[in-house]
C-alpha cells in the first residue's frame, strides 16, 4: 500500500498531471487487487456511489481468499472508508479506517510506512469531522514514523509536517502551524529547488496562514513569489507535455488566487493574468510552427523521393 498521506486544509503538496484513463471494466471479478484498482479509478472520477458495491466485493473476496489480516483486505477497507468520507457519511467511514489501521499495524508493525499512511487517513477523517483533538496525536505519530523510516527531508516526512499544521491552523494555534510550514518550505526549497510545484504549494500554504494572522505585507510577498513560481512551472509544462497533460494541469492551476483578496495587488493580478495568457499564446504559436515545419518537411521529402524505393532506402539508412 502506498503511503497516501492525508490532505491538509492547505494546498496539496503534489501536482498531478495525468488522469487515470483505464476502463474500470477490466478488473477480474475474483481478484481483489484488480477490484481495488477499479475502485480507485471510480474514486478519481468522482463516482462514489458506483464504487461502493465494488469495494465491498473486493473486501469480501480478499477476506475469503487471503484472510482478514491481509494487505488486500486493508486496501479494500481503506477504499470503503474513503468513499464514505467523500460522500460525508463519517459514521460509516470511521470504523472502516480504524479496522484498516489495526490490520496494517498487526501485519507490518507500528513503525511502517503503511501504518503511517493509515494513521494519516484516519486523522484526515477526524479533521474533516472537526475532531482536531483526535487528529493531532495521530498526525504526530505518523510524523514520528516518517522521520524515523524516511529521514527528515523525505517527501513523506514533509507532507506529514504539512498535514500536522492543518489542525493547528484550524484551532488558531498559528505559531505552531507557522513553525511547521516554514520548515516544510525550507526543506522543499533545499531538496526540490525554488521552482518546483511542491515549493509553490508551500508558499501558498504559508501565505494562507499569514493572511489569518493579518500580516498582509508578508502575504503579498508570498503571493507574488508563489505566482511567479507557478507561471514558470506552467511555461515548462506547456513546453514539454502533451495537450492532455496541459489541460489536466490547468484544472489545478491558480497562479493568482490570493491577489483578489489583498488590497493594492490589482497590478499584480493584471500582470499574472497577462503573463498566463502570454504563456498559453506562446505555446499555441509554437505548436503551430512545429506542425507547419513538419508538414513542410514531409512535402520536401516527397519532392526528392518520387518512388517507393527511395522511401525504403531512407528507412534503411535511419535504422542502420
Amino acid at each position: 500500500m502506498a503511503c497516501h498521506l492525508a490532505k491538509s486544509p492547505f494546498a496539496l503538496l503534489a501536482v498531478g498531471l495525468w488522469i487515470l484513463a483505464c476502463p474500470p471494466s477490466l478488473a477480474e471479478d475474483d481478484d481483489p487487487n484488480a477490484l481495488n484498482q477499479q475502485v480507485n479509478q471510480l474514486i478519481e472520477q468522482g463516482k462514489y456511489r458506483e464504487a461502493v458495491p465494488i469495494a465491498e466485493k473486493a473486501f469480501e473476496i480478499a477476506k475469503r481468499s487471503q484472510g482478514l489480516e491481509s494487505p488486500a483486505s486493508a486496501d479494500a477497507l481503506n477504499n470503503l472508508g474513503l468513499i464514505f468520507k467523500k460522500i460525508g457519511d463519517y459514521a460509516k467511514a470511521e470504523p472502516l479506517y480504524q479496522e484498516a489501521f489495526q490490520i496494517l499495524q498487526k501485519i507490518h508493525g507500528p513503525e511502517h510506512p503503511d501504518t503511517a499512511s493509515s494513521l494519516n487517513n484516519l486523522a484526515e477523517l477526524y479533521h474533516d469531522m472537526g475532531e482536531y483533538a483526535k487528529a493531532e496525536p495521530l498526525l504526530q505519530e505518523a510524523l514520528r514514523i516518517c522521520q524515523k523510516v524516511f529521514g527528515l527531508e523525505h517527501p513523506n516526512t514533509t507532507t506529514s509536517l504539512n498535514n500536522l499544521a492543518g489542525p493547528y491552523h484550524s484551532i488558531g494555534e498559528y505559531a505552531k502551524a507557522e513553525l511547521l510550514l516554514k520548515e516544510v518550505l525550507r526543506t522543499k526549497e533545499k531538496v526540490l529547488g525554488p521552482e518546483h510545484p511542491d515549493t509553490a504549494a508551500c508558499l501558498e500554504n504559508l501565505a494562507l496562514l499569514e493572511f489569518d494572522l493579518g500580516r498582509i505585507d508578508e502575504v503579498t510577498a508570498l503571493a507574488r513569489q508563489a505566482s511567479a513560481v507557478e507561471l514558470t512551472i506552467l511555461s515548462k509544462i506547456f513546453s514539454f507535455t502533451s495537450e492532455q497533460q496541459r489541460l489536466a494541469y490547468l484544472d489545478i492551476f491558480h497562479p493568482y488566487g490570493l491577489f483578489p483578496f489583498l488590497k493594492g495587488t490589482g497590478p499584480d493580478l493584471a500582470a499574472a493574468v497577462l503573463r498566463y495568457k502570454g504563456v498559453v499564446l506562446d505555446s499555441i504559436v509554437e505548436d503551430r510552427l512545429l506542425a507547419e515545419a513538419s508538414q513542410g518537411s514531409k512535402r520536401l521529402s516527397l519532392g526528392r523521393c518520387p518512388d517507393y524505393n527511395c522511401g525504403l532506402e531512407t528507412r534503411r539508412g535511419v535504422t542502420g
